[in-house]
């Protein structure tokens, strides 16, 4: 551990000051010019967060690969920087837009669908005679990055979910490799946009840019990881377990409140107070908790179960998803109890 440490500081470093530092400086130019946002409890805050973020992953990146250029296959090591860039740079660039100009949900979709076109129109200019795995990426990328975005819904939320995410990616390695790597840069550039949000009350919005980025990358790294951790051997089934394994908090969030929004007659893309987070919450979990959680099942779980043999990998997205669902239940019957203690009250 101190050894891979030691390698990859430099790399950590630099992610964590280039985030904090152009997140703050946006922050306080769009407060000057003001633009900053306002919040549900009347102040305004800068939706710049996932600028810093954006910036700090890749100079990051950037860092680690000129300070292991020696032990790194160059041509490789440059894919997996345009994959990651191409992945994620048009979602990024769309919640900037989305921040700018307040999209509606059918804009906005228009908008996604584009991204994804494009990117499947690239993939197979790339890769000719691929079957099925482009379209498996990009619908992994297009739904993913909507389920990042609808996780921020609660400080530190969304954020912890991804450091939870680097954590599995660097533990279940037996031998951690550039992906798990790459997924402690994000880990340390998402801690530089969270150091201006903790202790005290926050600073500045992660924003559509950093949630649509954040979405669009951790599942660009799980992809990428499937071929590292499995040795090239898996066939299809194997590495889409391994991917909804690793994303299983983020799909729980969304199918959870899409069903219970279509059980109420709601439009499901309308955003409301019903996402996990909001529901633990009602139940008496204090947000520290919620994120605690967050954290274990995003990272600590996986990266347990991704441990394991092969053959156990379907058990995977099943495990985590149980383990949600009681503590979901467990937090509705709190708040459903709290409220009939209040009524006879």
């Amino acid at each position: 551990m101190n050894k891979i440490l030691f390698q990859i500081w430099p790399s950590l470093v630099t992610a964590f000051c280039v985030s904090a530092f152009f997140s703050i400086l946006l922050a306080l130019v769009v407060d000057i010019i003001g633009k900053a946002a306002p919040t549900r409890t009347g102040g305004k805050m800068p939706l710049t967060g996932g600028v810093g973020i954006f910036f700090g992953f890749f100079v990051g990146l950037l860092v680690f690969g000129i300070n292991n250029f020696h032990k790194l296959d160059g041509f490789s090591f440059l894919i997996g920087v345009v994959f990651l860039f191409g992945a994620s740079f048009p979602y990024f660039l769309l919640g900037i837009l989305d921040d700018i100009f307040h999209f509606r949900p059918v804009p906005k979709l228009i908008g996604f669908a584009i991204v994804a076109a494009v990117q499947i129109i690239a993939l197979f200019y790339l890769f000719p005679g691929s079957d099925i795995w482009p379209f498996f990426i990009i619908g992994v990328l297009f739904f993913f990055s909507n389920s990042y975005n609808f996780l921020d819904n609660a400080d530190g939320h969304c954020a912890s979910a991804v450091l939870g995410l680097a954590f599995a990616l660097f533990f279940m390695s037996k031998e951690p490799g550039l992906w798990s790597y790459a997924g402690l840069v994000l880990a340390s550039a998402v801690l530089g946009f969270l150091v201006w949000n903790f202790p005290v009350k926050p600073v500045l919005y992660l924003g559509d840019a950093g949630s649509l980025f954040l979405g669009s990358c951790a599942p660009a790294l799980a992809l990428s990881a499937i071929f590292d951790i499995t040795k090239d051997s898996c066939d299809f089934s194997v590495g889409m377990c391994f991917v909804v394994t690793l994303l299983a908090f983020p799909l729980y969030d969304t199918c959870a409140v899409m069903f219970l929004r279509i059980w109420r007659g709601q439009n499901p893309t309308i955003g409301g107070q019903d996402h996990y987070s909001h529901r633990l919450m009602r139940g008496g979990f204090p947000l520290w908790a919620v994120n605690l959680w967050t954290f274990i099942a995003s990272g600590v779980f996986p990266a347990v179960i991704l441990r394991l043999p092969e053959r156990y990998y379907p058990i995977g997205p099943f495990a985590i998803i149980f383990a949600l669902f009681c503590v979901d239940y467990f937090a509705y019957f709190s708040a459903d109890r709290s409220q009939k203690t209040d009524s006879a009250d």
